[in-house]
């Protein structure tokens, strides 16, 4: 995203928060190591799982839709459980939205109309 919003993590280092529109990618490369390949091609940070709560609480689900997207995905380390891996994601439900979880595998393809946010320092 970028727009004038600030994000401050942890010990006051701010960063931007840029979105990869998911149409930028071919069908068979909008898979979660190829998505985080070309965001550290750009320059981008790798963020947590914390900065995906704490984007749920700055962005609005009218925000995710000017942008044409369905929902937010933070490009965060998956983390595993019995049935496979997950991301957090940021869909714009009610007022404030809903952060939930989608399936992250090595082969699994989100839709186009996904945006995956990074980290960017100021």
């Amino acid at each position: 995203m970028r727009s004038n919003k600030e994000f401050v993590a942890t010990q006051g280092t701010s960063f931007n928060l840029p979105v990869i529109k998911g149409e930028q990618f071919k069908d068979d490369e909008r898979i979660y190591q190829k998505i985080l390949t070309k965001g550290k091609g750009r320059g981008y940070l790798t963020p947590t799982m914390e900065h995906a709560a704490l984007l749920a609480g700055v962005v609005t689900p009218g925000e995710i839709q000017q942008m044409g997207l369905t929902c937010l995905i933070v490009m965060h380390e998956p983390f595993v459980d019995s049935e496979g891996g997950f991301i957090l994601t940021l869909f714009p439900f009610g007022e404030k939205g809903l952060l939930d979880v989608c399936y992250c595998s090595a082969d699994h393809s989100w839709h186009p109309m996904r945006g995956f946010v990074f980290l960017a320092p100021q």
